[in-house]
């Protein structure tokens, strides 16, 4: 068998595919990216020197020896060129720029007093404003948004979000306008399943799915390391499977959806539900004599960390709910890792090893074996990052669009 020879390719051809490899992989050697694209020594040595001068890529250590010397690392460029990535939660905004590689530099969360889409585009624009003008020399490539809802095919509109009363908004071309760069519009679940991947380094985990717990219930899908859209780019609507038909009424007009059952609001609805019938817990004396109103489902995680026998149960129920749902997807899709995100993850181990005890019982062996089930590493910044990589998905292009 004949070797292959390099390919010939144009030197902007050579700079995108370089960047878009390095997107793909993360830091990588010289040698990586000539065997990886099939290009020459010389071609590769020539973009890559270009585009440390551009400050689009840039030169961040060695990495391990195949038997000679060690080779130098790149990555893509620092804060030369940055991005944002917004979370809209019905209670408040995050705002984060990211360089090209990910790396949060700065981080912001606003509370959302007007769910009213000119007053939240207005929120993000203007604090975005108030980041970059602190980076006066940095060139901004756009800006991702997540939000709780559906997106439109044509990406411009949030079709449906009814933790934000949201009906066909518009917001896109809303916030394109006043930042005059590009914005893509991202499901929050699939923003914090990329955002999840991009934390972790990137690696090659083909299928991941990611489960965001919070006062709604969303998640994301990526197969082969790919956030599956779906025909209508609604997939992912994890929140609205049907794990009780006899369950409770959920906005979308459904019984017993996840949502109904394990989101903030449920989880201390079952906790307000049960202090009315009588039933002794700590929360009865942190609450001091408050309305039951007042109780969230922080005081229940916090009282289920505290030994709370009745937040315990709570926590049970919910988690086998979860797990009914965790384990369809297990069954369904046979992936590698499924993630718990989201702030009801701040119960920590004790959500994760009763979900995973729920699962045990109730998933096919095969699939079973094959996954893990995780809380995220990434935390607070999973969404954003993940919003954020949805135009870091598109450097090749907005970078070299000049050039």
């Amino acid at each position: 068998m004949t070797a292959r020879k390099p390919r010939s390719v144009s030197l902007s051809a050579s700079y995108r595919a370089v960047i878009d490899l390095l997107v793909a992989h993360g830091a990588l050697s010289r040698a990586d990216i000539a065997r990886a694209l099939r290009l020459s020594k010389p071609a590769v040595s020539s973009a890559v020197a270009n585009l440390i001068a551009r400050g689009a890529i840039q030169e961040v250590g060695v990495g391990e020896s195949a038997g000679g010397r060690r080779p130098i690392l790149l990555r893509l460029g620092g804060a030369g060129q940055v991005v944002a990535g917004v979370e809209i939660d019905p209670k408040f905004c995050r705002i984060a720029l990211t360089d090209l590689d990910g790396q949060v530099l700065e981080m912001h969360e606003a509370p959302l007093r007007d769910p009213r889409e000119d007053a939240v585009a207005d929120l993000v624009a203007d604090d975005l404003r108030a980041q970059l003008a602190t980076r006066p020399d940095a060139m901004f490539l756009g800006c991702g948004i997540a939000v709780p809802g559906l997106i439109s095919a044509d990406g411009d509109t949030v079709t449906y979000a009814t933790t934000l009363a949201w009906d066909r908004v518009n917001l896109r071309p809303l916030l394109a306008a006043r930042l005059q760069a590009p914005v893509v519009l991202v499901n929050r679940g699939k923003a914090a399943a990329l955002g999840e991947l991009w934390y972790r380094g990137r690696a090659p985990q083909a299928d991941l799915i990611y489960i965001y717990l919070g006062t709604g219930v969303g998640g994301g899908i990526l197969l082969n390391n790919a956030v599956h859209e779906g025909a209508d780019r609604a997939a992912g609507e994890i929140g609205h499977m049907i794990v009780d038909p006899r369950g409770p009424l959920c906005k979308c007009g459904n019984h017993g959806c996840l949502e109904t059952l394990i989101s903030g609001p449920a989880v201390a609805l079952r906790a307000q539900a049960a202090i009315k019938a009588g039933r002794a817990t700590l929360l009865t004396q942190w609450l001091a004599g408050q309305s039951l109103d007042v109780l969230t489902a922080k005081m229940v995680a916090d009282a289920a960390l505290a030994g709370d026998p009745l937040a315990l149960e709570i926590l049970e129920q919910t988690a086998g709910y979860l797990g009914i749902a965790v384990a369809n997807l297990v069954n369904l899709l046979n992936p590698q890792l499924v993630v718990l995100g989201g702030p009801a993850s701040r119960w920590g181990n004790l959500l994760l090893e009763a979900t995973q005890r729920a699962v045990q019982q109730r998933a096919l062996d095969v699939p079973r074996r094959s996954v893990r089930i995780v809380l995220s590493q990434a935390g607070d910044v999973t969404v954003t990052l993940g919003a954020a990589a949805m135009i870091l998905r598109q450097a090749s292009q907005l970078l070299t669009a000049g050039w």
